[in-house]
């Protein structure tokens, strides 16, 4: 077994993968496994893939069936004491997994949240908002565990996204935790199924995510399948 299994999923991602994959293997913690899931690129993202030798490197390659299917097939196959994901033209901080696997693995939660900061890719700029900064978690929530029924916020002004976490792989088993597949905002129902059944959850205060935003990025492109709300609410409300 190895400390972490690091997920990342990739469709058409020939621009920015091979950053990607860089900056897991660069790690300070090096006793991790790197599962990639090229999700039916039609693009050079395989060949890049391949160009990276590491022991480390697991690839499932298949035709194209989205990124909650994506990441089950990999979350099926892990090896790691805890789960982190990464998407296709994200990043770590270099010492991200060390960070986020100390504080999983000393305060032995079920998951943990992590700060990320935005990358403008026309302006070479970072920039930082609330809700990726955690904000909505005050001093009392620091250097502690909780759950949530110690949050008097609203859940829904949580981020959801699956990258800002560190997971206990057994207890994702345990709770047999799936993405809902065939739509996206799968990150949705996962996490608030994951953060209703979670006993002990801890947060960082640091950044060690690196989200990309550029004109191709899902954020760029949701107008068109925006509905998938829908049946993701449906989802949440229905199976979980």
């Amino acid at each position: 077994m190895v400390k972490v299994s690091v997920i990342l999923t990739a469709f058409n991602e020939e621009k920015y993968i091979g950053k990607a994959i860089d900056s897991i293997l660069k790690q300070t913690l090096t006793d991790f496994e790197l599962i990639i899931v090229n999700d039916g690129s039609t693009d050079n993202t395989l060949n890049i893939i391949n160009s990276f030798e590491d022991e480390r490197i697991k690839l499932i390659s298949h035709d194209n069936i989205g990124p909650g299917a994506s990441r089950n097939k990999a979350l099926n196959i892990a090896k790691g004491e805890y789960i982190m994901y990464l998407d296709g033209d994200d990043w770590y901080r270099v010492d991200g997994l060390e960070i986020a696997y100390s504080e999983a693995k000393d305060k032995d939660t079920d998951f943990t949240f992590y700060q990320m900061i935005n990358y403008d890719e026309k302006t070479g700029k970072t920039y930082e908002n609330d809700w990726f900064n955690l904000n909505i978690f005050d001093e009392s929530f620091e250097n502690t565990v909780f759950n949530i029924n110690d949050f008097k916020g609203s859940i829904f002004d949580l981020s959801v996204g699956v990258c800002q976490k560190i997971y206990n792989t057994s207890f994702l088993k345990r709770i047999d935790a799936k993405f809902p597949e065939g739509i996206l905002f799968e990150d949705m129902p996962f996490f608030y199924y994951v953060l209703l059944k979670a006993d002990k959850i801890s947060i960082i205060k640091q950044q060690l995510y690196y989200r990309r935003k550029h004109d191709g990025s899902i954020t760029h492109v949701v107008d068109e399948k925006f509905l998938d709300t829908v049946p993701a609410g449906q989802e949440l409300i229905f199976h979980y």
